[in-house]
């Protein structure tokens, strides 16, 4: 058995130059590949997103003092624009809805359409429509109207209401300009006039 000697030995263990192993072309192609790698470990792999949902609620008080029709806006994280559902109000759930309440001595008619978000044609944040609204036989909405539903270059319908007040019914209305997550609804306007039927 022959030995080699020492200094042979140590130029054997001696590593090579890089570009020798894997060759400076090799390396250029893993670059982009290890980078790739990197930035999948440090970022996260899923996305995030908001989504808010439009809704109605609402009220006959037993009192037999009023009718209230309210809107709902949920977010999915807090924010100005969210809009809770009043106290003593009950929410409409999707589907076809006929409300009746006695205000002093009329009845008031609701028909209401509550879609969910997953309707598609625009209704992502889900849509209301109050087909018809009236008291006693004095129609207040004749035809399909939409509610709490912002289209751009119309008001939004927020609130509708009809009050006894003394011997006297009144219908009251509320209209937005426009809703803004961080805001809620801008440029609020409501009216009130005395129903003759």
């Amino acid at each position: 058995m022959r030995f080699k000697p020492l200094a042979a030995l140590a130029r054997d263990r001696v590593p090579r130059p890089l570009n020798q192993t894997l060759g400076i072309t090799a390396l250029a192609k893993l670059a982009p590949l290890i980078f790739i790698g990197y930035l999948l470990i440090l970022t996260p792999l899923h996305a995030k997103a908001d989504w808010g949902i439009n809704g109605i609620a609402a009220e006959c008080a037993k009192s037999g003092k009023f009718f209230e029709l309210s809107p709902i806006v949920e977010l999915s994280s807090p924010s100005a624009g969210e809009v809770k559902i009043k106290p003593g109000f009950r929410r409409l759930a999707n589907g076809k809805h006929e409300l009746y309440c006695h205000v002093g001595q009329q009845l008031v008619k609701a028909s209401v359409r509550v879609y969910g978000s997953d309707s598609g044609a625009c209704m992502g944040a889900g849509y209301v429509s109050i087909d018809s609204l009236s008291i006693g036989k004095t129609r207040l909405i004749e035809h399909p109207t939409a509610f709490n539903w912002d289209c751009p270059g119309e008001q939004i319908l927020i609130g509708l209401r009809i009050v006894q007040q003394g011997p006297r019914m009144h219908a009251e209305s509320c209209l937005a300009k426009s809703w803004n997550w961080s805001t809620g609804f801008e440029a609020v306007n409501c009216t009130s006039k005395e129903l003759k039927y």
